[in-house]
């Protein structure tokens, strides 16, 4: 008997598993080499999952999120952190598990996206964030009591941690990339990205900062795309916010439909 090839075993195991989860809304396509997932308008699976998958002679994580912008295959994304930030509608004392701010909210829009609030100015300030297990229009009902009476002086800032949107090196809050789309997810709607392992087409933009392969790539100061190292500068924080490895050299601009392959090195971190 002949031992099969690596490549061989690889194809029949793709054969054999033609798809990652079609149930969790993520598939395979092997003849494209690609990872695709569903546009989803309700959830499939608890938004924040990580599901883990073989695929060829690799493994790679993704987890599932919501889209607070519009997600392309290849888009460089990070952690949409600030949803809302006003003024505390009634006090609160701390015998209380709630926060009102009337008319601030959708009903049930932080249930299950692992929604925090904080407060970070006047009462309950430097009391740490609350989880948030549900909320009305009006109201937030959190995991626990407040440290510190609130007030109508008080100021909240509330977040949804497993929803993503486009990352930006220029603006507040986007520097750091948390994953690569896989597929496109419309904005509110619900679908996976990438989080480890090669993805084959992140979008880049190489005619500024060039990809060098083995390199570092970073989001780019147009949203969504990544770059190489700033050419004889590299600061800091460029290596800080590194999204993976170049696994070739652009010097391009992008065009419609291309992309470079990277191996995803530091993103995890963001869901795990």
């Amino acid at each position: 008997m002949v031992a099969e090839s690596p490549q061989e075993r690889a194809e029949r195991q793709v054969e054999m598993y033609p798809s990652i989860a079609p149930h969790m809304g993520i598939s395979f396509t092997a003849d494209a080499q690609k990872i695709d997932t569903e546009d989803s308008a309700t959830p499939l699976v608890q938004p924040g999952t990580v599901a883990v998958a073989r695929y060829w002679d690799r493994g790679a994580a993704f987890v599932y999120v919501k889209a607070a912008a519009a997600v392309a295959d290849g888009s460089c994304l990070t952690l949409a952190l600030l949803h809302d930030n006003a003024d505390v509608d009634a006090a609160a004392t701390t015998s209380e598990k709630t926060l009102t701010g009337t008319g601030d909210f959708t009903a049930k829009e932080f249930e299950g996206m692992g929604g925090m609030v904080a407060i970070d100015a006047g009462g309950g300030l430097h009391h740490g964030a609350h989880y948030i297990k549900r909320n009305s229009a009006n109201i937030l009902y959190t995991d626990r009591v407040w440290g510190e009476a609130l007030t109508t002086s008080s100021d909240y800032i509330t977040h949804m941690l497993n929803a993503v949107k486009l990352s930006d090196e220029d603006a507040a809050a986007t520097y750091f990339g948390c994953g690569l789309g896989i597929g496109t997810i419309t904005s509110g709607q619900y679908g996976w990205i990438q989080i480890s392992g090669i993805h084959w087409r992140a979008l880049s933009l190489g005619n500024t900062d060039a990809t060098v392969i083995g390199e570092y790539v970073i989001p780019d100061s147009v949203a969504g795309y990544v770059r190489g190292m700033t050419a004889g500068g590299s600061t800091v924080d460029e290596f800080a916010s590194h999204v993976g490895l170049a696994l070739c050299t652009d010097a391009e601009a992008n065009a419609a439909a291309e992309g470079i392959p990277i191996v995803i090195t530091n993103c995890a971190k963001f869901w795990m």
